[in-house]
């Protein structure tokens, strides 16, 4: 039974750490969006052409 209670342990680590993974990618995407947002701006409109 004590391997069973382990295995469910282990399965449970993997899924909160995907989980939190997941979250860490997203916040990510949104950053690199957020900063692409602001370069294409200050390309297109503080620049001159």
């Amino acid at each position: 039974m004590r391997s069973l209670e382990t295995k469910v342990s282990q399965l449970e680590f993997l899924i909160n750490g995907g989980i939190m993974l997941s979250e860490a990618l997203q916040r990510n995407a949104e950053h690199k969006a957020r900063l692409s947002n602001i370069s294409f701006y200050f390309y297109y409109q503080v620049v001159p052409n």
